[in-house]
């Protein structure tokens, strides 16, 4: 069997080991996702909307005018490049089998659901503890990269330091507004409702992104 689709279906099999995992977290704590959807505001749809737009137009200029922004691992494999994760779930899609067919709605309705959860995650790496302009700019490049490891292209890692800017900078406003509130003792707090504010904006954007892949899937299947 070619190697490559041994590798984009173990890493199928991963995603799905590590969704039952996140699927266990959340049915033990419903009460945090209730938590992060409550504190969302229309406004910070529109803001995230705003921002998945600037990493669209960010990846498109860059595909477009940096030839080599085009590539990822992927692309030594596939001419096409694409997604560890995300090129098995088209490959579900095209198959001829009805009931793996239909699998990836499952898979990304149940991504929507545990989103906060995985988000907490990132989050608690790449945002907690980092206020200052120097950090946020190197923790949001370093979240922008790393994401390159799934074999996107570069300009996609590249356009996702604009995720990671915006929510470093949200960290960083609730952490200031919260601070006079704060003994010095109680400083956990303020990073506490921060990292609160970012996890909901980052699980506001992953969600826009999975319903617009949904679409696509739901679209591909009629």
């Amino acid at each position: 069997m070619d190697p490559f689709v041994l590798l984009k279906y173990a890493a199928l099999a991963y995603a799905v080991y590590f969704l039952v995992r996140i699927f266990y977290d959340a049915f033990t704590n419903l009460s945090f996702i209730s938590f992060i959807w409550k504190r969302v505001r229309p406004k910070m749809v529109a803001e995230v909307l705003g921002v998945l737009t600037l990493v669209a137009s960010s990846f498109v200029l860059l595909s477009l005018f940096v030839p080599l922004s085009r590539l990822g691992w992927m692309n030594f494999f596939s001419p096409e490049g694409g997604n560890i994760i995300l090129t098995p779930i088209a490959d579900l899609v095209q198959t001829q089998a009805d009931y793996l067919r239909y699998a990836p709605i499952f898979l990304l309705v149940s991504l929507v659901f545990v989103a906060p959860f995985f988000v907490a995650i990132e989050e608690g790496m790449f945002r907690h503890g980092h206020t200052t302009w120097g950090e946020i700019f190197a923790w949001s490049t370093f979240f922008g990269l790393i994401h390159l490891i799934l074999g996107i292209p570069i300009a996609a890692g590249v356009s996702l330091i604009i995720l990671g800017l915006f929510l470093g900078y949200k960290y960083r406003k609730a952490y200031l507004e919260t601070l006079p509130f704060c003994k010095e003792e109680e400083l956990h707090l303020a990073h506490a409702r921060a990292l609160a504010w970012s996890i909901t904006y980052h699980t506001l954007f992953d969600t826009i992104l999975f319903i617009i892949l949904l679409g696509g899937v739901i679209y591909s299947l009629v």
